[in-house]
């Protein structure tokens, strides 16, 4: 019986500790920048992105991320929270971003 009720407490916490660990802090967007104002971005998810099912437009603030020169029609991917705000234009917390592919001259 001891065995049981160990195994089932030890099953709980693993089970806790991987929820807690699967907090979607990192999942990624690939989205073209279509504003760049201050330090603000506002972007469209490329084709088939699944922060498309939540926004055509997503904002996120710039101030914490490296400078990597983007401009207005770029690609970029960007690592976010997870966490996708409803308003419109949706909201982001970014923790990263790179580009992808620049923008013809």
């Amino acid at each position: 019986m001891k065995k049981i009720i160990c195994a089932i407490v030890l099953l709980s916490v693993a089970l806790g500790v991987c929820a807690c660990s699967n907090g979607k802090a990192g999942v990624e967007m690939t989205a073209v920048i279509i504003e760049l104002r201050g330090r603000t971005a506002l972007v469209e998810p490329v084709e088939n992105d699944s922060a498309l099912a939540s926004s055509d437009r997503i904002s996120f603030s710039t101030s914490a991320l490296d400078d990597i020169g983007a401009q207005v029609g770029d690609t970029v991917r960007i690592l976010y929270s997870g966490e996708i705000m409803e308003s419109y234009p949706a909201q982001i917390i970014a923790a990263g971003w790179s580009i992808v592919k620049k923008a013809a001259p």
